[in-house]
């Protein structure tokens, strides 16, 4: 059994203990560097990262594997990769490309396997000179999203 096969069954194990956990990432270079990228339906705190470190430290025999690791959440710079990370970001400011095009807006809702976003857009009047705002909305698949990330506001 590879280090990364007894890594994804340690953790695995961790998943089964904690439901609201997820795997974002797992990578095992050749020098046996473990990086583990976590992500949780409730928001992850630096608590929990270090709790599954410790979980893994204990199970990984140190006679079998000399690694280092490194347990952490996923941050904004990870961009969404799952599905279930669309949920906690309902009512957030999302660029989402899907098909090569690209959309900015707020997610409204998840349904099933779809993404509701909304927007409001400056498009030219139909009567006289000028533009005015419109409510834009669109529909997307999640299995059509090519990547997404949440905007940062600082207000």
């Amino acid at each position: 059994m590879t280090l990364e096969d007894r890594v994804r069954q340690l953790l695995s194990t961790v998943f089964e203990q904690k439901p609201d956990l997820f795997l974002i990432k797992l990578s095992v270079t050749s020098a046996n560097q473990i990086k583990v990228i976590l992500d949780s339906d409730a928001g992850l705190t630096l608590d929990v990262c270090v709790e599954v470190s410790r979980s893994l430290e204990a199970s990984l025999d140190l006679d079998e594997f000399v690694y280092s690791l490194e347990v952490a959440s996923a941050g904004v710079s990870e961009g969404i990769t799952h599905s279930r990370q669309y949920l906690k970001n309902v009512q957030r400011k999302l660029v989402v490309v899907s098909n090569g095009v690209s959309y900015e807006g707020t997610l409204t809702k998840v349904f099933e396997n779809t993404l509701f976003l909304e927007w409001k857009e400056r498009v030219p009047k139909t009567v006289g000179k000028g533009k005015m705002w419109v409510d834009k909305e669109v529909q997307l698949d999640i299995e059509a999203v090519d990547k997404a990330h949440v905007v940062v506001e600082f207000n």
